[in-house]
């Protein structure tokens, strides 16, 4: 097989990746180690003491057989090396790759607006730095979408521009689209265990009735719904979409007056939000269109630890929803925290419209 980069390609292009830092402050970089562009950055980066956090779209060994060992003999142990030099290295999905192209604009996407985030928090300026031939492509991940991505968020990309014919071969794999990415909600009630029979149809028709309305306004964003007792799970096409739902469903509580009603009128609500691959089959119980995959399960131990009358998502869900230049939301970092059951402790944040 012959190499990913070519040696007079290499040369070339790491030449314009030294010239390109070189007038540049880089505080931090944030992206993927792909043989080939990602690792001759990483490596650039690294050797100006850059601080480097490498976001991989799923289990560093299967990345190394599906992205790094087929460009051919030594990038295996640069890759290595990057991830060694790396200040943290994070999955985008801790479930086996499948053969879902789409993981790797996940994670591309991640790091984005993850090195977005991080910026803001700096008050610094974020650039993208490519080395594409500017092939758009019809692809579910690439560097011609991650460009299209940054640029939506209205931050420069400087382009090391390839010819086609230095393009490096494409390389093949399984076929894609068993899961897509989607930003899912888990919703809960407390103190709805208090309620007695003859309360049930006043918080079905005057609190639900509500909620409900409020995801009947997303339309076809919403993918997917469920409710059973106080519980509303969802699954949307996409964060920013998720984010106006979630503040919404808040919003719409807090207009109702419960004890006027005759509700307890501590009834609050918490709601966690992530984003990540989630795949779509049939129920064989239910015979219903439904949604399943670990990152529901991921999702679903966020909101226990979200305190009453917020909003609680994880990095993920902030990255993403940070590519989006006009969306009214903004995320506030609280700390690691440690989800419901001890499924895992992990950065969190607090969602917010902006004022």
């Amino acid at each position: 097989m012959s190499a990913r980069f070519p040696p007079d390609l290499e040369a070339r292009v790491d030449r314009e990746i030294s010239a390109f830092l070189a007038p540049h402050r880089v505080g931090f970089a944030c992206g993927s180690l792909a043989s080939g562009a990602g690792i001759l950055i990483a490596e650039a980066l690294l050797d100006q003491g850059v601080p480097l956090r490498v976001v991989l779209p799923f289990d560093t060994a299967e990345f190394e057989q599906t992205s790094v060992a087929p460009a051919g003999p030594g990038w295996l142990d640069r890759f290595r090396a990057c991830l060694g030099g790396a200040e943290s290295v994070v999955h985008a999905s801790d479930s086996s790759f499948m053969g879902d192209d789409e993981l790797y604009g996940y994670a591309g996407r991640i790091a984005m607006g993850q090195a977005l985030n991080r910026a803001a928090f700096l008050d610094a300026p974020a650039q993208q730095l490519a080395v594409w031939d500017r092939t758009e492509g019809v692809a579910l991940a690439g560097t011609a979408q991650d460009v299209a991505a940054w640029k939506a968020s209205g931050h420069p990309t400087h382009v090391i521009a390839l010819r086609p014919s230095e393009r490096p071969p494409k390389e093949t794999g399984p076929p894609s689209a068993t899961r897509q990415i989607g930003a899912i909600l888990f919703t809960d009630l407390s103190g709805f265990s208090r309620l007695r029979d003859e309360q049930f149809p006043l918080f079905v028709d005057q609190v639900l009735g509500p909620m409900g309305a409020v995801l009947d306004g997303h339309g076809e964003a919403v993918l997917w719904r469920n409710s059973w007792g106080d519980a509303i799970a969802a699954v949307f096409s996409d964060v920013t979409e998720a984010a106006g739902c979630a503040l919404g469903l808040h919003e719409a509580l807090a207009g109702i007056d419960l004890e006027s009603i005759g509700l307890p009128k501590d009834l609050g609500l918490r709601i966690g939000a992530h984003a990540g691959p989630v795949m779509a089959m049939t129920d064989p119980v239910t015979h219903k269109p439904t949604y399943w995959g670990r990152e529901l399960t991921r999702a679903a131990r966020i909101e226990p630890r979200t305190p009453e009358g917020e909003v609680y998502v994880t990095d993920a869900f902030a990255a993403l929803l940070s590519l989006e230049p006009v969306a009214p939301f903004t995320t506030e970092y609280v700390g690691r925290v440690t989800t419901a059951k001890a499924f895992e402790t992990i950065p969190m944040y607090q969602l917010r419209r902006f004022l």
